[in-house]
């Protein structure tokens, strides 16, 4: 996804490659900073861990980066908490580029991948934000926390992170034999989703490079239509 001043809106499926911890830490101090909260070396050593643990421990974690050129300028992170509902983690963008509609975009991109398998969106926002969400649908209750009723369907293209064997109470109806979907882990795959939470094809960038694609065969004339649209997506990875 692209926001209007061409700031590009990114899945991150390995957050422990390249600086993605040390950009996430980056941002988070700097907005903290911005709303006139003190960081100090302890504090940014716990943000840094906070990041890396929920990554490591979480069954199921997602990731999304805003990205001016190479310079990550906003992220947003969460992990399922359970069957029902999908936890909003962190959700920042540097204060220079508030304004552009980057924290919507990213909000936005998370709740699409939360509906193929969850109700409920909630996060537990910062004093300075609750009017954002609120803005965006949120519903605020016990002071900080907020929460929103997602639509049953997340219909189109989707990013899977970790693996595919997380969608374990999703209908995945591919052809042919899914275990390398299964194994492969934090690597680039994409999942084209339709009504009813089912998954008809998915495109996975193996760890030779090669892309790879499974389908639904009863979906009749798709296959030309899943191919470009899921190639399309593992070609804007960064």
């Amino acid at each position: 996804m692209q926001t209007k001043p061409n700031i590009l809106i990114t899945p991150i499926f390995d957050q422990s490659a390249g600086t993605v911890w040390f950009d996430f830490l980056r941002i988070e101090t700097l907005c903290h900073q911005n709303y006139g909260y003190k960081v100090n070396k302890e504090t940014k050593i716990d943000i840094y861990n906070r990041n890396v643990n929920e990554w490591e421990k979480q069954k199921y974690t997602f990731a999304f980066g805003a990205y001016d050129g190479n310079k990550m300028v906003g992220f947003a992170s969460g992990y399922r908490e359970d069957q029902q509902e999908m936890y909003l983690h962190n959700l920042y963008v540097m204060p220079e580029y508030k304004g552009r509609g980057i924290g919507t975009a990213l909000l936005e991109q998370c709740e699409h991948n939360a509906r193929l398998v969850t109700d409920y969106m909630t996060v537990v926002s910062l004093n300075e934000a609750l009017g954002f969400y609120e803005k965006c649908g949120y519903s605020i209750y016990d002071k900080r926390n907020c929460e929103k009723k997602l639509q049953k369907d997340s219909i189109g293209i989707i990013p899977v992170f970790k693996s595919i064997d997380y969608f374990h109470d999703v209908d995945i109806g591919l052809d042919g034999d899914i275990t390398e979907l299964k194994q492969c882990k934090n690597l680039p795959m994409f999942a084209y989703t339709s009504l009813g939470r089912r998954i008809d094809a998915v495109a996975l960038r193996s760890l030779t490079g090669e892309n790879k694609i499974w389908t639904n065969s009863k979906k009749y004339g798709m296959k030309d239509f899943y191919e470009k649209k899921l190639l399309g997506a593992l070609e804007k990875v960064r």
